[in-house]
């Protein structure tokens, strides 16, 4: 092949060929061209060593060598190379940028990766160094190795940005467990035309287009010396402690300006909301939880005395092994906990309520029991939410606890951040494997929130602070927080509840006029603005951003107008946007079948594969137990749509699953993703049970 001179120089310098001139030995560099080509990388690395062997300074020789090494995973040579690269060339944006994937394969402070990264950044000319999306998605693995997620909008963004994926697939965007507030960069005050140092915040900004926050933090940091707390230079100081992942920094600065008179009420509410959700491990955000750690003469005799409690119930099957492992590691043991018990305020067996009353059972809490081990006693751990309405419960769990000695639970890694309490299981009495419905959701976080108590709150309930002016800016912050968080879905009549209960308003949005662009001051006003004051192009706008930002109680209320629009009948691409979301977020089973149906139906008509949703229906009429129901939509999809490429993928892999002929899908052992564990688990990390209330057993802190 023939050299493009005018392409990128492979040592990422940003020059082009023709004018970096680092590349002695062209026609070698066609060789490994042709080789990486073929996707002979191993023989590509052995050529490169042995031109390094002679020409040991080679910078293009070691950025191609890094590349590769990082694809085949060898990390240990990538992060030799790396250290080499920058050695040699410190300036250069490709080395800078490959220091950081290596500092972050190492488990060096993600502080330090993001420094490297953006140094590379920075240094870059015309368009960023290769590897640079690659950078950005291991810094975010770090991130959430690390507990400091809530940092992540504005890497999220660049990454959205850069990869070809995009964020539907495996950027923290589209995680609807990840607060609205940690997934776009911070508000920034704008200044006004009469400040007296906004030529100053034009050099700043300046700084922050090229990615240079540390040269932008220092010059914001002298600006305040001369302009004391000014709003606007503050909101940018946050921004740029946000973006080198200075998370202490940037808790503190938005409370300062939560704090601060000067900002827009709203605004501070805003950041108040966000400092909560900044704050290292969200301290503010824990609920009061009683942890007892003991030990005990008999482990047996305790879980004896357990099971005859109806109302704690100590699930067994799919999954347990994994919880066990995971309580055994709270306590830093490595012998699997030997049982589980889940606390609730009222038998789940068996309801005394009236014929089709639903009654609902509350998780207050978990007891775990250790086993003995040859240098540890038996022991058992208890977990509660210490609420009043609880206490007579937990008293009688405590009184069967014949504690021999208590043990330190200082070092014991639990939190307890209230969105874990507000997803705790939620049972229906007599009937514990049926889901409950939104408006069940609804009614049961209503309660949990206006009870639970919270540190922000100086572990005071929202219900119980209400009436006091100290707190009232804590509280709306609180609830802001509870805007942002999304994976709990519940209609769009339950927070404007909550609000009323506590005698607040909502804060409301601007609804544009009909044909101008949706603009939002912050991102929670995308939970605020009514979907049905919209106009279609604005309701699109804010589907699709909802999508892209895993915004699922605001997908929520846009697909259920999407549905009722008859503009929008007509409109393929909405419906199936709409009906998929529905899909995703909707509780109740058969509802869930119908919806497949409908979706089915468009997809028909638009002349789309049907594989997926056809798939999925006859998964969700297995877990229903109708078997016969499911063997007739997968057979009948099979005849109408033989060429579909999910259903043939579908059943070949069922055919080579299966020795002999079976009910599709059967080979596959398929259960629903939304549909109960028989166990009851809700396992460190899940979604569904928790956030659902389908669940039987809560882990507090997982």
């Amino acid at each position: 092949m023939t050299l493009d001179h005018y392409a990128p120089c492979p040592c990422g310098s940003g020059k082009k060929l023709k004018f970096c001139k680092c590349i002695d030995q062209p026609q070698e560099y066609e060789k490994l061209l042709k080789l990486i080509e073929g996707e002979q990388n191993l023989a590509a690395v052995d050529r490169i060593n042995q031109l390094l062997a002679k020409t040991p300074n080679a910078a293009w020789l070691l950025a191609l060598k890094g590349q590769l090494t990082l694809a085949m995973g060898e990390i240990e040579s990538f992060a030799e190379t790396a250290n080499r690269f920058l050695k040699l060339k410190p300036d250069n944006p490709l080395a800078l940028v490959m220091k950081s994937i290596a500092t972050a394969l190492n488990d060096e402070p993600v502080e330090n990766t993001a420094h490297y990264l953006l140094s590379g950044m920075s240094e870059s000319r015309d368009s960023l160094p290769a590897l640079t999306d690659t950078a950005i998605r291991v810094l975010m693995q770090s991130m959430a190795a690390n507990g400091n997620f809530s940092l992540v909008g504005y890497w999220a963004e660049i990454y959205g940005a850069l990869s070809q994926q995009g964020p539907q697939d495996d950027s923290p965007l589209a995680d609807p467990q990840i607060n609205l507030l940690a997934k776009v960069t911070p508000k920034v005050i704008r200044e006004g035309k009469d400040a007296s140092y906004k030529e100053r915040i034009a050099e700043v900004n300046s700084l922050i287009g090229a990615f240079r926050f540390a040269q932008a933090e220092t010059k914001l940091r002298a600006i305040l010396r001369d302009f004391p707390e000014q709003p606007g230079p503050l909101s940018q100081l946050l921004l740029t402690q946000c973006v080198q992942l200075q998370q202490q920094a940037a808790h503190d600065t938005a409370m300062k300006l939560a704090d601060h008179l000067d900002v827009d009420p709203g605004d501070r509410v805003y950041y108040r909301a966000l400092a909560y959700e900044l704050q290292p491990r969200r301290k503010l955000l824990d609920c009061d939880l009683l942890i007892k750690y003991c030990e005990l003469e008999s482990e047996s005799s305790l879980e004896e005395a357990l099971s005859k409690l109806d109302f704690v119930e100590s699930p067994e099957g799919e999954g347990i092994e994994q919880v066990r492992v995971y309580y055994a590691n709270v306590v830093g043991d490595e012998v699997p906990a030997k049982r589980i018990f889940s606390i609730f305020d009222r038998p789940i067996g068996k309801s005394d309520s009236a014929e089709g009353e639903r009654q609902i059972a509350s998780s207050l809490g978990t007891v775990i029991t250790y086993g003995k081990q040859t240098d540890k006693p038996a022991r058992a751990l208890l977990l509660a939410n210490r609420l009043p309405a609880y206490q007579p419960k937990i008293d009688q769990v405590l009184e069967v606890i014949h504690s021999v000695n208590d043990l330190n639970t200082d070092n014991l890694p639990i939190e307890n951040v209230y969105t874990e309490f507000l997803r705790r299981p939620h049972v229906i009495v007599g009937q514990p494997d049926q889901r409950l419905s939104l408006e069940e959701q609804g009614q049961q976080l209503v309660e949990d929130f206006l009870h639970m108590r919270v540190a922000a709150l100086e572990y005071q309930s929202p219900l119980e602070v209400a009436e006091d002016e100290r707190k009232r800016g804590q509280l709306l912050g609180l609830l802001a927080h509870l805007e942002g968080e999304q994976a709990l879905v519940v209609t769009s009549a339950t927070l404007e509840s909550l609000f009323q209960r506590l005698g607040l308003e909502r804060p409301k949005t601007a609804v544009p006029a009909s044909g101008e662009a949706l603009q939002l001051q912050t991102v929670l006003d995308m939970d605020r603005i009514p979907p049905a004051e919209l106009d279609d192009n604005q309701l699109k706008s804010l589907t699709a951003r909802a999508m892209q930002l895993g915004a699922r109680r605001v997908l929520y209320a846009c697909c259920l107008e999407v549905r009722q629009r008859e503009s929008l009948a007509d409109d393929a691409a909405m419906q199936n946007a709409a009906l998929s979301g529905l899909l995703m977020i909707e509780p109740d089973v058969e509802k869930r079948i119908a919806i497949c149906d409908e979706l089915i139906r468009v997809l028909e008509k638009a002349k789309a594969p049907i594989g997926r949703i056809v798939i999925q229906k006859m998964t969700l009429l297995q877990a229903t137990g109708q078997t016969e129901a499911a063997r007739q939509t997968i057979e009948q999809a099979v005849r109408k749509h033989p060429e579909d490429p999910y259903l043939m993928s579908f059943l070949q892999y069922v055919m080579s699953q299966s020795a002999g002929p079976a009910t599709a899908g059967e080979g596959l052992g398929m259960r629903s993703a939304s549909t109960d564990s028989k166990s009851g688990l809700v396992l460190p990390g899940q979604e569904g049970g928790t956030s659902e209330g389908s669940g039987k057993l809560w882990l507090p802190g997982s």
